[in-house]
């Protein structure tokens, strides 16, 4: 439009300075040029503002319903080389989406994908890559879950540097561009990326304050993938209203994570606080803990499931601790992802698959697209060395 407006005026100019052509122009002539440009010039900032609405950026098809975490493998593990090579491969990709699972979690730590300098470790990478390539050949979809960082560890005893360090907080920007830069060749449609995995700031705004240098990096390079936000306290829903949220920015996805009650999920997990206390049976639906196994317990232990014995645990009361995260999420119009839920098989068949089965009930009724932890390992279904199924039961809860 304005090439069009500057070719009029050129024109004008040129018949106005030869004066042969003048001759031959009337005032009526003279006008109209005069009513054509000035009519231009009206309709520049209209179709400016009709080119900044095309712009609009649209909300990508990243949809997803049941998945999986593949952890344990680029995450929270020393194993490196060919052991990690074929611990986990194409044909167990192509196994789990036979199961009926359509996208998988990916949890990736730092210290596996850079390198001391900030150089990216190419091995991770072309296993991260790999299993991209995989799930476009079998038509699931993957979150790019950033787990551990150097300066942040979920389940650290030491304060977390990332929230008090600008330096620490840079280095992460960073990070992430360098993976968005390397993955930008993917479709937004096949690959999300998850900022991280259970910020534990001392306050909201100090994630708050991290999350949105981590934004802004990875919209300057591409405003349609969708980034997976979390809470701050191990993705808890009770801080989804505190989270920053970006307005206008239709690719976010709010994930939440859900372990509840923890005397039955971690039942003697060894990184719990809970990892010496010794039960008869862990019970769910219901009241988990029976009279007698609390009154067998010390006064110590009886202190510390206190919470747990006077509670009573089924469906209605998970929609109730899941109710903050499902808000906010309504509120923004925006999806809701429950990222990990698990528990341990310690504490019996029975009780582990009613609970996971009313997770999964509860998931598919809100319309809160899920992703279990995990594949194989501690909470998992299958083996460790070649994906075969253990637990068929679990399986079957799991992708119904």
């Amino acid at each position: 439009m304005y090439k069009l407006a500057s070719a009029f005026v050129r024109l004008f100019y040129y018949l106005f300075k030869t004066k042969t052509k003048m001759k031959t122009l009337s005032k009526k002539n003279i006008y109209q040029f005069l009513f054509i440009f000035t009519l231009l010039l009206f309709m520049i900032p209209f179709n400016k503002i009709i080119a900044n609405n095309s712009q609009k950026i649209s909300k990508t098809d990243f949809k997803i319903q049941r998945g999986v975490n593949i952890a344990i493998w680029l995450s929270q593990t020393e194993t490196r080389g060919e052991a990690r090579k074929q611990a986990f491969t194409e044909k167990e990709v192509k196994q789990l989406a036979e199961w009926g699972f359509d996208h998988f979690r990916l949890p990736v730590d730092e210290v596996q994908l850079f390198h001391e300098d900030g150089t990216l470790d190419m091995e991770t990478m072309q296993l991260a890559e790999n299993v991209i390539k995989w799930c476009k050949k079998y038509h699931l979809k993957v979150i790019f879950d950033l787990h551990i960082l150097r300066s942040h560890y979920f389940n650290s005893n030491k304060e977390n540097i990332l929230f008090t360090s600008e330096t620490e907080q840079e280095r992460m920007c960073k990070i992430w561009v360098t993976i968005a830069k390397y993955l930008n060749k993917y479709s937004e449609k096949v690959l999300a990326f998850e900022i991280m995995n259970e910020p534990v700031a001392p306050k909201d705004e100090d994630w708050n304050k991290v999350e949105k240098k981590v934004i802004f990096a990875l919209r300057q390079i591409n405003k349609k993938r969708v980034l997976v936000l979390a809470s701050n306290m191990w993705d808890s829903a009770d801080h989804m209203p505190a989270l920053a949220i970006p307005d206008g920015d239709p690719n976010i996805m709010l994930t939440f994570h859900f372990y509840e009650p923890m005397i039955l999920t971690h039942y003697t997990a060894s990184w719990t606080d809970l990892k010496n206390i010794r039960l008869s049976h862990v019970q769910y639906p219901g009241k988990p803990i029976s009279k007698e196994d609390f009154e067998k317990l010390d006064k110590k232990e009886q202190e510390q499931i206190k919470w747990f014995y006077n509670q009573t645990f089924d469906k209605n009361w998970m929609r109730g601790r899941w109710q903050k995260a499902i808000q906010v999420a309504h509120d923004k119009g925006l999806t809701l992802y429950l990222g990990e839920f698990g528990c341990l098989p310690s504490v019996g068949q029975s009780s582990r698959l009613s609970w996971i089965n009313d997770v999964v009930d509860l998931s598919n009724e809100l319309h809160i697209p899920h992703a279990y932890w995990e594949y194989k390992s501690g909470f998992g279904f299958c083996k460790w060395n070649d994906g075969s199924l253990i637990n068929p039961g679990l399986l079957k809860v799991l992708v119904k």
